[in-house]
């Protein structure tokens, strides 16, 4: 789908026996194409997305299991090329609600989507894994990790925090280090989940 030389949608794929939990499969794939979005903005108050951006995406299904995989990327202006500036991987398994989640940032522009904000380069990481959604259940775990390799925002470059995030059997816990010339944090939650 093409919306007036402004944006180009194209999906294709297959999906089959959605409602058998064991037959079910298929694909989809995702492909985006920004182009003239210079009005925007106007619209979204301040939110802009650079012509070139591309977003590609492919999904697949089998059984209880689900994957998907996007890439974001932008173009440029030196080289007329894209450069990959997001990844995102997610896998997710329907009958126990399993996850696993990894996204990867390099050298995203935000002040291309932002350019009212003063918020500039980003590269980081974040990578999650996990099982239920109920964070009150015994059952529930999740295990994630992140670090900020850099984030420059106004005359600030922030660089080098990592953060770690866990829950089991109702235990959580979770740490920030930051080690840069703005500061240096160390900081550590331990906590006990429950309803009451």
């Amino acid at each position: 789908a093409t919306l007036l030389d402004a944006l180009d949608i194209r999906s294709h794929g297959e999906l089959k026996y959605l409602t058998d939990s064991l037959r079910r499969g298929g694909e989809l794939t995702l492909s985006a194409i920004a182009e003239d979005l210079s009005f925007l903005p106007a619209m979204t108050g301040g939110v802009a997305i650079p012509t070139g951006t591309s977003l590609q995406g492919k999904a697949l299904v089998e059984g209880p299991q689900m994957v998907a995989d996007m890439i974001l990327a932008l173009p440029d202006t030196l080289t007329q090329q894209t450069d990959t500036v997001m990844t995102l991987g997610a896998r997710y398994h329907l009958s126990n609600e399993a996850y696993q989640v990894q996204l990867d940032i390099n050298e995203l522009d935000v002040h291309q989507f932002l350019p009212q904000d003063s918020i500039y380069g980003i590269t980081a990481w974040l990578k999650a894994e996990g099982e239920g959604f109920d964070f009150f259940s015994p059952r529930t775990r999740l295990e994630a990790q992140g670090h900020v390799g850099k984030v420059h925002y106004g005359s600030y470059q922030l660089n080098g925090y990592d953060l770690s995030a866990g829950l089991e059997n109702h235990q959580l816990k979770a740490s920030l280090l930051a080690d840069n010339k703005t500061m240096n944090l160390r900081a550590h939650l331990d906590g006990h989940l429950k309803p009451n």
